[in-house]
This record gives structure tokens, sequence and C-alpha cells, in this order.
């Protein structure tokens, strides 16, 4: 055990004695700092009320489908005529005026229809005092879903099948600009407080550059007239089982409110 001497206790009475003081001093300068001060109140009576709901969602309306040849113009669905009937139905096919050459029109069944690369959707908005601006996207069309397989391939470079050799291909085809990305459409607003947006869109195919983006029964009559006609005929039956084979596909327009 160690012993304390006369020397280290006077000493640790000093260290003690400094550290107290040191307390005190804190203790004191803490003190000093706390200022007591009531606080005042008043009461003030406030009313709280929710108005009504009133639903003002949008809703678009698909009024129909025609051949683009035949709204050519027309830019609301209430001023399509009498007698132009709904049409969905693409035709790759000759054109009806097409009744000469090596490759024409020539209808082989009720069912067969002559060229027809475009679709026009008319169709409203309700409620479109919410709908944003378009230019800013506030009304837009897209393909549902994938694309369909046989429409990727015929619109792209690939080859047909010409007495069991692969022959190489460009584009058939070329694919509505929906089907790559959103596309906005143009309307017209009518109406006061509560206003509908009419509009109109093309969901329209283009010949690809196979047919240097031509009818092919124009193109194997004019810049394709030297294509050997087991050419001309494997290309279009590799086109055609293509496209039959796709079926349908769906678009989806959407209103955005501002």
């Amino acid at each position: 055990m160690s012993k304390i001497t006369r020397r280290s206790y006077k000493r640790k009475k000093i260290v003690m004695g400094l550290a107290l003081f040191g307390a005190i001093g804190l203790v004191s300068t803490g003190f000093a700092a706390w200022v007591l001060s009531a606080s005042a109140s008043k009461d003030q009576g406030m009313s709280i009320k929710v108005g009504e709901v009133d639903n003002k969602s949008m809703e678009v309306v698909i009024d129909g489908l025609y051949k683009t040849s035949e709204v050519v113009g027309v830019e609301k669905a209430s001023a399509v005529g009498a007698g132009i009937s709904t049409y969905n139905k693409y035709s790759l096919n000759p054109k009806a005026s097409d009744t000469t050459g090596r490759v024409r029109w020539g209808q082989v069944g009720d069912e067969d229809d002559p060229e027809n690369m475009s679709v026009t959707i008319f169709g409203h908005v309700n409620n479109a005092q919410n709908l944003k601006e378009a230019a800013e996207g506030g009304l837009t069309i897209l393909l549902k879903g994938e694309k369909p397989a046989n429409l990727v391939t015929a619109s792209a470079a690939g080859n047909y099948l010409l007495e069991g050799n692969p022959q190489a291909r460009e584009a058939y085809i070329g694919l509505p600009a929906c089907f790559e990305s959103a596309q906005n459409i143009n309307y017209a607003l009518e109406g006061d407080a509560t206003k509908v947006a009419y509009f109109r869109y093309d969901v329209a195919f283009t010949w690809g550059d196979e047919f240097d983006k031509n009818n092919p029964s124009e193109y194997f009559d004019a810049a394709g007239i030297d294509v050997p006609m087991a050419n001309v005929e494997a290309m279009l039956n590799d086109m055609k089982a293509l496209i039959n084979a796709v079926g349908s596909f769906e678009v989806t327009i959407t209103a955005i409110p501002n």
C-alpha cells in the first residue's frame, strides 16, 4: 500500500481545491445564464370546411375508325359525313387503280381489299379543361404492349427463301411512329367552363426500302422491272406469311391532366 506523505497530501489538497474552485466557477457561470420569462398566449377561434367532391376526371372516347383516304381534312368526329363506314382493317395489297403490268390488283375473295396503309382514329376527351397542352404531351398515343415479332421482322433487313436458298432483302414495310414511342396528338377544345377536346390521329404504315417506299405492284412494274418473276413471287409470299400471321394489335390513347 502506498503511503501519503505530508508533502504529497498537501499537493493533493491543492489539486482538490483547484478542482473544487473550478466546479464552483462553472456552476456560478451557468446560473447567471438562466433568464426567466413568462409566456403570453391568446386564443383564436377558427372554422374548417371541406368542399363537395366534384368528379371532373377526364374520359377518352373513341368515336370511330375510318379509312384515312375517306376523311382527309376532317378534324372533328361529329363532322364525319353519313355513309362513311367504320373501318379498322389494313390491307397491304395493290391499289385498286392498278390493273396493268406484271403485278396488279386482282380480288380473289369478298374479304380482299385493295391497298389501305392508314387508319384514322376519331375521338374526344370529356372534361378537357383539365387537359395538359398538346405540345406538352397532354394527349398521346402508343402501341399497347410489345411490337408483334412478325412486324419487327417485316420492317427490318433479313431474307426470304428462293428455291430453298435464302435471299437478302430490305424492309418490306415501315411501322407507325406510335409503335416506336408515344406520339403527341393535336386536339381542338370546345366549350366554356366544361370543355371537350376533339382529336384525330392517323396510324399509318408505309412501304419499305425493298420497294423504294412504293407499293410493290408499282415498284416491280417500274424501278424493279428487272427483278426476276421468281424473286417477285418469293418476296410477296414471304411478306404475306409474315404479316398475315400478325392478326391484330392495340394502341392506347392517354390523356394527362395539367
